[in-house]
């Protein structure tokens, strides 16, 4: 049986588990909600360095050294390390014009010490030179790791929850 996790604060204000829960079915966890919120500023963080497109190596960091960044849901091959991820994209923001991107409903879906795992909806869209347009429709999986320099993705992965609208061929290169 799953085993809910009783937020310290609550368990500190109150002595006790939430009412509707029996006591013995909680544990307390040292993850706090600025944990929480730091990995969240680590996805609006990826979000907001892909829509400047400034600087690959911004994105690559946001990846521990060995991370994966993984679009084959969308028919794109993964990379795995940060030279592979600023690789990447160098020469996405060398073909686009545009990157924008909405991101809501961020759910932590795993934690375990120093690690964890949140997800969150995405609309992502792209312009190119040509004039090219991409939207995707999605949810972002970050799996990430407490480090010396603060909560980093190993992993990240796009799921399509909906049709691709336009193409990503220029992502396959």
């Amino acid at each position: 049986m799953p085993v809910a996790v009783a937020h310290p604060f609550w368990v500190a204000a109150t002595g006790s588990a939430p009412p509707i829960f029996a006591a013995g079915d909680f544990q307390v966890s040292a993850f706090t909600i600025e944990d929480r919120l730091a990995i969240q500023d680590l996805i609006v963080a990826y979000g907001d360095a892909v829509d400047r497109m400034e600087s690959p190596e911004t994105v690559a960091e946001l990846f521990v050294e060995d991370g994966v960044f993984d679009l084959s849901d969308i028919g794109v091959p993964a990379f795995s390390g940060r030279a592979a991820i600023r690789d990447f994209f160098v020469a996405t923001f060398a073909h686009n014009t545009h990157h924008f991107h909405a991101l809501s409903n961020f759910a932590l879906t795993r934690q375990d010490g120093d690690s964890a795992q949140m997800t969150c909806y995405v609309i992502g869209m792209g312009i190119s030179h040509d004039g090219s347009k991409v939207t995707v429709h999605g949810r972002y999986v970050f799996d990430v790791t407490r480090t010396g320099q603060g909560w980093k993705a190993t992993r990240y992965a796009l799921q399509a929850l909906m049709p691709i609208m336009g193409s990503t061929d220029h992502l396959n290169n």
